[in-house]
């Protein structure tokens, strides 16, 4: 779509503005890291004519996403201005199917529909957490770090089984002299996230796959409403 203005508002919350009215969606997402790495697939999978407006609002980690959901939920169950609602949430120790029970429970409560032709919400699990999509995708990390072997990032076995992706990822880096301390999870989310193949099968972390169809399907559905 031409006239698209892409911004930043605030260090927080990223949105394209459109000129024309279009499908809008909101993501809302644990933190900055994975607001990074939406923001950058969306752009990938789309292209360069995104056909829908959309804003990305990061919380303060887990914990804190958690606390304030319900009234975001709330407040969308109201706001018929917004099409979409995508959660992304790292599944961390939790299981994987509870927290989302858990989530569209609070969003029925809330008055938004998860399922049926009025479902406005779709809640995506990252399993176990945002580290365990790069892992998934060791040719994109040694892409952006190509002092990285293929040794210092191989995972034996199911890379979403891992309980310290993070880590996994951060000790190479270290390691080969990328960073010092500690490893600096925004930057490092925007620069692989760059790198990652988005074609079915490039990243062997399942719930990857299932969020890059989530996104894709959002750019059918508006493209095809756009063309109504």
């Amino acid at each position: 779509m031409k006239g698209a203005i892409s911004a930043s508002l605030g260090s927080k919350i990223y949105s394209t503005v459109l000129i024309c009215r279009l499908m809008h969606v909101e993501f809302l997402v644990e933190d900055r890291s994975t607001g990074e790495v939406v923001k950058t697939l969306i752009h990938h999978i789309c292209g360069p004519d995104i056909p829908f407006t959309y804003l990305i609002r990061p919380f303060d980690g887990k914990e804190d996403m958690m606390q304030l959901l319900p009234g975001y939920l709330r407040r969308y169950a109201g706001d018929l201005w917004v099409d979409a609602i995508i959660v992304a949430i790292d599944q961390d120790k939790d299981d994987c199917r509870k927290l989302k029970r858990q989530i569209v429970k609070t969003a029925s409560r809330a008055g938004l529909a998860s399922h049926g032709k009025k479902r406005r919400l779709t809640v995506r699990i990252v399993v176990t957490e945002l580290e365990t999509w790069f892992l998934g995708d060791p040719q994109a990390v040694r892409a952006e770090f190509p002092l990285l072997s293929a040794r210092d990032i191989r995972v034996d076995g199911d890379v979403e089984n891992l309980q310290d992706a993070w880590e996994r990822l951060e000790k190479p880096l270290i390691r080969r002299g990328y960073f010092t301390v500690r490893m600096p999870k925004i930057e490092v989310a925007r620069r692989i996230s760059a790198r990652l193949n988005l074609d079915s099968g490039g990243n062997v972390a399942h719930s990857f796959g299932v969020f890059v169809e989530t996104v894709r399907s959002l750019c059918n559905r508006a493209r095809a409403e756009t063309q109504t």
